[in-house]
């Protein structure tokens, strides 16, 4: 049985570096440029909030089935999976022609986002040992911080001396690095099977998209609205709760 070569652990942690910098990045980095954008689109302030919080509400939604989809698939092909879905959503983001095309390309980063994140985790679990584990997330987590206090300043430049598509494109050479150095140094780990709670997912999704939908709506639609939908909301909550007592994922 031919064994896979001896991969060192912290030129892998390099590889993951590139998907570390894009998510955390995107979190922060847009918030700079929206008066430019809603001048550029006329948009609303509440469609602006959505650009923003589109990527974030995607991300925590899919962020556990990304785990699954991670083991299912093996973790670098979901992890090149997740770079080219960041980047292609990227660029689409720079094109965007009006306020709804960018709300879409922000659904689809989040989603790439969702497969980085717990890829980048396994393979931290996978390429060292539990004495350095810590070490080594406490990197990645130092780095993700650094990208997310940079990001505005980062933006900010972008927006003041070329303009607030950049913000996006600049992910595009990001995930190019990413794709040559997870091809470079980080190992193949073989696909195993596993199980998707699927009702307690469709139960998370539901609850917290409708209360992300009402807390954002409520500044136009009243504190009425917010109470209906919050109200709407217990229903998927309460089947969510009874559901993870029993389901054996």
């Amino acid at each position: 049985m031919n064994k896979e070569p001896k991969t060192n652990p912290w030129l892998a942690l390099m590889a993951l570096v590139p998907g570390t910098a894009m998510t955390f990045m995107d979190q922060t980095i847009l918030p700079v440029a929206l008066p430019a954008i809603q001048k550029d689109f006329e948009a609303s302030t509440v469609l602006l909030q959505w650009s923003v919080n589109a990527y974030l509400l995607t991300l925590a939604i899919l962020v556990l089935v990304g785990g699954k989809l991670c083991d299912q698939i093996g973790q670098r092909r979901a992890l090149l999976i997740g770079l080219a879905l960041f980047a292609l959503s990227s660029a689409l983001c720079g094109v965007s022609p009006n306020i709804y095309w960018l709300v879409f390309a922000r659904i689809l980063q989040g989603i790439g986002a969702a497969l980085l994140i717990p890829c980048q985790n396994a393979f931290v679990a996978k390429l060292f040992p539990p004495q350095q584990r810590g070490k080594a997330l406490g990197i990645m987590v130092s780095l993700g911080a650094m990208f997310s206090i940079t990001a505005p300043m980062l933006g900010g430049y972008f927006v003041q001396t070329f303009s607030w598509h950049w913000i996006f494109w600049i992910n595009l050479p990001i995930a190019c690095a990413g794709w040559i150095l997870t091809c470079a140094y980080l190992p193949s780990v073989s696909p195993r099977p596993t199980k998707v709670d699927t009702q307690g997912f469709l139960y998370f999704a539901l609850c917290s998209g409708l209360l992300t939908f009402a807390f954002m709506e409520a500044q136009n639609r009243g504190f009425s609205f917010l109470c209906v939908i919050s109200l709407l909301a217990l229903a998927p909550l309460a089947l969510l709760v009874r559901r993870e007592k029993k389901a054996a994922h």
